[in-house]
């Protein structure tokens, strides 16, 4: 891997002042993929990233969808895989699909790792995450019982 060309990046702070500061990366978009990426990166590199406004106005921010994941060990990749299919009305790329379904449950545990706040609450069968019911069997991943603000 070649070394970083560096980015220099110019603030201004009020009408009078600047002040520049060196990357070696910058991300454009501080949602949950950006702020992913920028925590996978090398520790050693300096990182920005680049928001479009304030953090708490963005669509990650206010999301409240949950988590689906394979988390029950009664669940499985292929039941969950076939669920995702069939409810997105033959829109869904499959090969994608089983890809993000099955590294749901390490995603998760990233999550968990990085201090994600979801709701931990201990079940008869022993899991300990927050699940709303679903069709076929549990696996939103929640914080609270209002998603947002993770």
């Amino acid at each position: 891997m070649s070394a970083p060309l560096g980015i220099q990046i110019t603030l201004q702070l009020n009408e009078d002042m600047t002040q520049q500061r060196q990357y070696d990366v910058l991300v454009i978009g501080s949602g949950a993929a950006g702020l992913s990426l920028a925590l996978h990166l090398a520790s050693d590199l300096r990182v920005a990233v680049l928001s479009k406004g304030q953090l708490s106005e963005g669509s990650t921010f206010w999301a409240q969808g949950g988590v689906a994941a394979v988390l029950d060990d009664a669940d499985t990749v292929d039941a969950h895989v076939q669920d995702t299919l069939i409810a997105g009305g033959g829109l869904c790329h499959e090969d994608a699909v089983r890809q993000i379904v099955g590294d749901s449950r390490d995603a998760i545990g990233w999550l968990v790792e990085q201090g994600v706040p979801f709701t931990r609450e201990r079940r008869e069968d022993g899991s300990e995450f927050s699940f709303d019911e679903e069709p076929v069997r549990p696996r939103k991943c929640m914080r609270r019982r209002w998603q947002g603000n993770a």
